[in-house]
């Protein structure tokens, strides 16, 4: 996902630059269509790219989690079990 995004990303960053270069070079005006889906695709490959580190951010911590032993209490101290009470 992280990829993904940064692929999307620096394609709105490159069609940005391709629409100012036809802009500057051959006076096409700029209306409607190429800003709204520059802003579309840099805004979503950045998203894209922040649900991918969330993602790998998780995906870690369940690896994490995984390998974590059962708790086994080998002893407990100041507890006594039965008629008397808890110390």
């Amino acid at each position: 996902m992280s990829i993904t995004g940064i692929i999307i990303a620096i394609f709105g960053f490159l069609y940005a630059v391709l629409i100012i270069f036809m802009k500057i070079f051959y006076s096409i005006p700029v209306e409607g269509w190429a800003p709204l889906m520059i802003v579309i695709l840099v805004i979503g490959g950045f998203q894209m790219l922040m649900l991918g580190i969330i993602g790998e951010y998780i995906w870690r911590t369940l690896s994490q989690v995984r390998k974590r032993d059962l708790y086994i209490i080998d002893s407990s101290y100041g507890i006594i079990f039965g008629d008397e009470s808890c110390l």
